[in-house]
């Protein structure tokens, strides 16, 4: 082993227990097999930063708080949106949008095993990358699709068909509903990870909301343990079927948002 290596390997000596512990700051408590599910795939996002362009962060504990952390520590309060949904022995279809690395799809499906997780993405080396975890992680019920979501949202086997959409800086607010909304059935969720400038997008996406079908249900602020971040996950209800016209192709929804 190279001295590089054993530094690297070094960095990583109590990982499981302050990730448990900062999860618990969250009201998550995870399992010993999470715990190390959630290590493995770290592992696998610092060495892959290495190899290409898959995530910024190679620093454990940055990966631990601005990745792990960041897509679980609202999960406890979505609780009740969740349970709408469907009981809780039930699996609910949670479709992943533009989620290069596997951030959020991979750790809410390790925290919250009922997901039935399809991760997409366009990028094929992301795809490869993402479906060797899957395999690694033994996660069931998990899939990733290499395709631009806007033909998946036309797509008869995909469209209205999850319970959940989720999304961590794709778009911002009216192009990333444009995105969500056609892939969630009447009366499911779409979940959008924004920063600070979430009232401005939130403004800016009312047109949105009202041509795609869904309504804000609520914003909820989420402080990072371990970092100095604050979250809001915004959280929107499909409340009318999408008009077939959309998701518009070609690049439409970005070029020109509704």
């Amino acid at each position: 082993m190279t001295v590089a290596n054993r530094r690297f390997d070094a960095d990583w000596t109590a990982f499981q227990s302050e990730l448990r512990a900062l999860a618990a700051q969250a009201g998550l408590a995870l399992a010993a097999d999470q715990l190390a599910a959630l290590e493995q795939f770290a592992r696998a996002l610092a060495a892959a930063s290495r190899q290409f362009n898959l995530t910024s962060l190679a620093a454990p504990r940055a990966i631990m708080t601005l990745h792990l952390l960041d897509a679980l520590a609202a999960l406890p309060e979505l609780t009740p949106e969740l349970e709408q949904l469907g009981p809780a022995a039930e699996p609910l279809a949670l479709a992943d949008i533009g989620t290069g690395g596997g951030v959020p799809g991979i750790p809410l499906k390790v925290a919250q095993p009922r997901f039935a997780l399809t991760l997409i993405e366009s990028a094929g080396k992301k795809v490869r990358f993402l479906e060797r975890q899957i395999q690694r992680l033994g996660l069931t019920r998990t899939r990733a699709l290499q395709s631009r979501v806007e033909a998946l949202g036309r797509d008869d086997d995909h469209r209205a068909r999850y319970d959940v959409a989720v999304a961590r800086g794709v778009a911002r607010l009216p192009t990333l509903l444009e995105y969500a909304l056609p892939l969630v059935r009447r009366g499911g969720l779409v979940l959008a990870y924004k920063g600070p400038g979430l009232p401005d997008e939130c403004a800016a996406a009312q047109d949105a909301l009202r041509i795609l079908g869904g309504e804000t249900e609520r914003v909820i602020p989420v402080v990072i343990p371990g970092a100095e971040v604050t979250r809001r996950v915004a959280v929107f209800r499909k409340t009318q079927d999408t008009p077939a016209r959309y998701p518009r192709g070609q690049g439409q929804p970005r070029r020109r948002p509704l």
